[in-house]
């Protein structure tokens, strides 16, 4: 009896339990960039703008160049840039900008 009720439960938790499997892939690469050159004094938050929805690509220090992926747009996208001082002072606006494999847009 101890031996059918032990067969028993063995028999049950092994029905009952469930294989899970995970994988991992690498994120695709981005299809575009954009390299950013700040030669203002202070560092600027870079935006561009895609069907009518701002989206931050990053911050570019004072008087450098920074490099970004944007992920989830094509070669041949048009957006427009912005780029924002970090106190807010001032904006710089780019429209109608093409992206490319590597874009490059100094500010201001």
């Amino acid at each position: 009896m101890r031996s059918s009720l032990i067969l028993s439960f063995l028999l049950f938790s092994t029905a009952c339990t469930t294989a899970v499997r995970t994988s991992t892939t690498a994120a695709a690469p981005a299809e575009v960039s954009i390299r950013i050159t700040n030669t203002l004094g202070t560092a600027v938050n870079a935006y561009y703008a895609s069907d009518g929805t701002d989206h931050l690509i990053g911050e570019v220090a004072s008087n450098s160049t920074r490099s970004f992926p944007i992920r989830g747009l094509r070669v041949g996208t048009t957006v427009n840039l912005r780029a924002v001082r970090v106190d807010g002072s001032t904006a710089y606006t780019r429209v109608n900008f093409r992206l490319g494999s590597t874009s490059t847009w100094t500010v201001p």
